[in-house]
């Protein structure tokens, strides 16, 4: 629309609260990235360690003629039946999981409760799309491994070693088996570069998640929203309704006046119309007609002449800021005074920039048809929740004190946008347990400080729970390509384990070099870690805690560390478990096996 014709814009204060900027854009699209290399990754290293078990079944198969193209068609056709299996079950846990993170982001919005979303069919199509893709691409580099090796290789085969051997002489024992460690994982560097960034994926979103909610400020959040300890307006305040419904019921006023506990009590009133009467009738709008003695121009682009008019009594008054000037109730009320309010930013900071006035300006003002002389006394900041959720006309608004602004629009007394008051020491149970009996039958809607303080725990929790079942998925993943690597590394190096033992290496110093390989990824996932972590920290995070009006960033790598302790753990107690598995009976019968 053209600005001649728009009568309300939505207010500009929860602008701030609706766009997206690049740093949230970048998030997602990265984080889309991870999870989509997490799945190729997990189903890769499934299929990777079923060949290596099944590698002497191979070998045999070529030794009667089959091709490698045929054993190849065997891996690829094996994942196919998995993926039949598989994919059903997929598409309606994730749906199913999807429903659920939803009630979490729906809480901590504006919207109501959420819907059980019927998935699309589109979107499961390309689901299941890209899942054949990473199951058929996941498939070919273990199927071209089963297809290439010969009879002879599979049946002593090992991993192929990429690193060089260098003599150590001077060592104790644990320095031998740390070393030789260290060179196992030197082996291939491919695979352990794989192993270390699929873990390293889950520490790096979690510490991300958790850095992102640590900045979430709830000081910040409440000092917006409970601007007193109860703020009561019309339950269509925020709502798509008739300007004429956004009132506090008269009987509300009229008993909240008379309660017991209650301590500065003030009133916001305004003069509702309709979006029909309000272009239909331009004397219904308050319009300035000029400023300092010089007319207001009329093009729209240079300054809009139109404002919103409201009426604050003195305890109202107190809850905004003054930016420029002294506000004097009793003066203004005596005298031909008017406040000029910009609204205050959701950190409660005034838009200087977009100032018209000043303390001290002569306006003139056509209210009603009428055209009345105003002196300027101070310029405010409001916050949005003491105003209307819509803006008509130019940025700063005009106000009267209450008992000139209901003189003109008298039939508005009983029937303010807002009421504003605290409690007094002991009364607050009280009189929130009234208000609310009261909102549930009678249209009224309440912020109080607690509500405000639940409202900031909902956000962060949304948060915090939606980037734990992620961080929980990516580290089951990572920890499952761990186990993955440490059971294919104890099959393919069977000979080589019981060659060890046949020349004295003991079951114990087996062991023990097993569980310093998988600790030894896992060291290498904490410095990878939580490097990425406190790189992003600085730079992305930093970035997307800006974009968040009640944030205050603060940089961590305290979750990262934590959990990359965790998974050093994890990882010695894997490792501890598959050496029993693979490493036990006696050293000839191990040699048989390989033989």
């Amino acid at each position: 629309m053209k600005p001649r014709e728009t009568a309300h814009d939505i207010c500009q204060g929860y602008l701030y609260q609706q766009s997206a900027d690049g740093g949230t854009i970048f998030s997602v699209f990265i984080s889309i990235l991870l999870i989509l290399a997490a799945g190729y990754l997990i189903i890769y290293n499934i299929f990777r360690i079923s060949v290596m078990k099944d590698i002497r079944l191979y070998g045999q198969l070529k030794t009667i003629g089959a091709s490698p193209k045929q054993i190849k068609y065997m891996v690829r056709r094996q994942g196919m039946k998995l993926l039949i299996l598989g994919l059903p079950a997929g598409l309606i846990l994730g749906w199913l999981v999807g429903n659920l993170l939803l009630v979490f982001a729906m809480k901590s919005s504006n919207f109501s409760e959420p819907d059980f979303v019927i998935p699309s069919l589109l979107v499961w199509a390309a689901a299941a799309v890209f899942t054949f893709v990473t199951v058929w691409i996941s498939c070919s580099q273990p199927g071209k491994l089963a297809g290439s090796v010969s009879p002879v290789e599979a049946l002593h085969y090992q991993e192929k070693e990429t690193y060089k051997k260098n003599r150590q002489k001077g060592r104790t024992s644990s320095h031998r088996i740390a070393s030789m460690a260290l060179a196992n994982l030197n082996r291939n560097k491919g695979k352990t570069a794989l192993v270390v960034l699929s873990v390293s994926i889950a520490i790096i979103l979690l510490n991300s998640v958790m850095n992102i909610s640590q900045c979430f400020d709830e000081e910040t959040y409440v000092r917006r929203d409970a601007i007193a300890d109860f703020n009561v307006s019309s339950s269509a305040w925020s709502k798509s309704a008739a300007n004429s419904e956004k009132v506090v019921p008269a009987k509300f006023v009229a008993d909240i006046k008379e309660k017991e506990g209650v301590k500065d009590l003030g009133f916001v009133y305004y003069h509702p119309v309709d979006y029909d009467k309000e272009t239909a009738e331009k004397k219904e709008m308050i319009r300035i007609t000029a400023v300092n003695g010089i007319a207001a121009s009329e093009n729209l682009e240079e300054f809009d002449a139109r404002r919103q008019l409201f009426g604050f009594d003195e305890r109202a008054l107190r809850r905004l800021k003054t930016i420029e000037g002294k506000v004097d109730y009793e003066k203004m009320n005596k005298g031909n005074y008017v406040l000029m309010a910009g609204f205050l930013s959701d950190k409660g900071e005034y838009d200087q920039e977009a100032q018209e006035f000043h303390a001290g300006d002569q306006v003139s003002l056509d209210i009603g048809g009428t055209v009345r002389e105003y002196t300027v006394m101070a310029v405010v900041g409001a916050p949005t929740q003491l105003l209307t959720d819509y803006s008509s006309g130019g940025y700063e608004s005009v106000i009267l004190p209450a008992e000139q602004f209901l003189k003109i629009y008298p039939q508005t007394r009983e029937y303010p946008i807002h009421c504003i008051f605290d409690a007094e020491e002991d009364y607050f149970a009280s009189l929130m347990k009234y208000v609310d009996s009261y909102s549930r039958n009678n249209g009224i809607s309440v912020m109080t400080k607690q509500k405000a303080q639940q409202d900031f725990n909902d956000i962060t929790a949304t948060y915090d729970a939606s980037g734990m079942i992620l961080a929980l998925i990516f580290g089951i993943i990572g920890l499952l390509n761990l186990l993955n690597v440490i059971m294919t590394g104890a099959i393919a190096r069977q000979n080589e384990f019981a060659v060890m033992r046949s020349i004295g290496m003991t079951r114990k110093q087996l062991r023990k070099l097993f569980i310093f390989e998988g600790v030894s990824y896992m060291v290498l996932v904490m410095i990878c870690g939580t490097l990425v972590s406190g790189l992003l920290s600085v730079t992305a995070i930093k970035s997307i805690a800006a974009s968040f009006w009640f944030s205050q960033y603060h940089f961590t790598i305290l979750p990262a560390l934590a959990v990359s302790i965790l998974f050093v753990l994890f990882a010695a107690i894997m490792a501890y478990v598959v050496d029993r598995i693979y490493n036990k009976g006696n050293i000839i019968d191990n040699l048989r096996k390989v033989e």
